[in-house]
């Protein structure tokens, strides 16, 4: 295989065979394509074959074992961290030869503009994406993904065609991928008849996972009632400072306990939302990863708590407060919580009292150690008897996608719900 790039087109040659992909906006017969393919999703194309799937699990398809393998090893590859782009892709890829088998799936954008970066007989799957492929998947709770969409991913998003020669990185089962666009692409593996099998594998991972989310809660209300404070807050510290992942079950955790509080009328303002992980602070104006609003949507901060697992001085953490607070004049507690002893020096002292002195309100910069969290943040407005119950069930509950409406975590929760039950 060979890709050769040019000033205005792409020469891909694989096994004798030459294809050219000429840059610029979309000839009338790729805008034809791209109508048919749009229609068919907004009248319900993939809406339609997951319900039907659903209720009638697909049978007799005439897949090779090797295109089996690699629509097994993409939905297998899903974690918690990778994986999930490049299923949403195959998806949509899949969808497209099923609906329009001579439309390539190399070509990832198109366009009817000269002033963005187009193929001539390309389409726009960032639109399809958007509009189409990741709100039906969210919905029918088949993949967590970004609500912006997967196409969002930089590494997605190369002006070159997509083939075994794409050098971005991507996380994931990235040959498998690959392998299914070069199976798409030269007909031995069909579209709809592969699009049939990922959705099934998907669908079969979600009852997979619906039926862990029950036997998790189970556990945890039961837990809740024969285990006392003190063993609860161990379980749940075990549990969370072992994992792959302890950053991100760190925040849903802290995120668990003001759910608590919020659901005894313990703060003054409303909680917001858990953010998507690893949500950019600067672009979402975050100021942590718990955070408590005057009213829900007024985005003025009362009171935030930033999550800060495995790391204990936060002299540049404490810094990028100002920038943050400086459209949070009502912010009265801007916290950190770290997973082990903090490192308070007085560098970081100094600093800490400037930007309380400086700032409109009687701002407090606490830096705790998740035990001090508890005893100054949470015991302060309910008692540890009554709180450690609930936490359990919501911290438990949140990761079985039970809570979404005030922790909507876009990451698959299966692996974290296996290994609670293994506890």
């Amino acid at each position: 295989m060979k890709l050769t790039i040019y000033a205005d087109r792409s020469v891909l040659e694989t096994d004798g065979t030459t294809s050219e992909f000429v840059e610029g906006v979309q000839t009338n017969r790729a805008k034809n394509r791209a109508s048919k393919i749009q229609t068919a999703f907004s009248d319900g194309y993939l809406e339609d074959l997951i319900s039907t799937l659903s209720d009638n699990p697909a049978s007799d398809l005439s897949l090779s074992d090797n295109a089996k393998r690699c629509l097994d090893e993409l939905v297998d590859s899903v974690t918690s961290e990778v994986g999930r782009a490049l299923v949403g892709l195959s998806v949509l890829q899949a969808a497209i030869k099923a609906i329009e088998p001579e439309q390539s799936i190399r070509l990832h954008k198109g366009g009817r503009s000269s002033a963005a970066f187009s193929w001539t007989e390309g389409l726009s799957m960032r639109v399809l994406d958007k509009n189409y492929i990741t709100p039906t998947l969210r919905r029918h709770k088949l993949l967590s993904l970004n609500a912006d969409g997967f196409m969002m991913t930089r590494s997605l998003a190369e002006n070159y065609p997509y083939s075994k020669l794409y050098k971005a990185q991507l996380r994931g089962a990235r040959a498998a991928w690959l392998d299914l666009v070069e199976g798409l692409e030269d007909g031995s593996i069909d579209g709809l008849e592969g699009l049939t099998y990922l959705l099934s594998r998907l669908i079969n991972k979600s009852s997979d996972l619906e039926e862990l989310a029950e036997k998790a809660i189970a556990k945890a209300e039961n837990l809740s009632r024969t285990l006392t404070a003190d063993e609860i807050y161990a379980l749940v510290q075990r549990y969370v400072y072992r994992d792959s992942y302890s950053a991100r079950l760190f925040e849903v955790m802290l995120h668990a306990a003001f759910q608590v509080l919020d659901e005894k009328g313990q703060l003054d303002g409303s909680l917001k939302p858990l953010s998507q992980m690893r949500s950019a602070n600067k672009k979402h104006k975050n100021v942590g990863d718990v955070e408590v609003e005057t009213r829900p949507g007024s985005r003025l901060i009362l009171e935030s708590w930033d999550a800060k697992f495995g790391k204990s001085h936060l002299r540049e953490e404490v810094e990028e407060l100002y920038e943050k607070l400086a459209d949070q004049p009502e912010c009265f507690t801007a916290g950190f919580v770290t997973n082990g002893a903090p490192v308070i020096d007085e560098e970081i002292r100094v600093r800490i009292a400037e930007l309380e002195d400086t700032h409109g309100t009687d701002l407090k910069i606490p830096i705790f150690d998740f035990d001090m969290f508890l005893e100054k943040a949470i015991y302060t407005r309910v008692s540890k008897t009554e709180f450690a119950p609930q936490w359990l069930v919501f911290f438990v509950s949140s990761l079985a996608q039970k809570r979404r409406h005030i922790a909507p975590i876009d990451e698959p929760c299966e692996a974290w719900l296996r290994r609670f039950l293994a506890l």
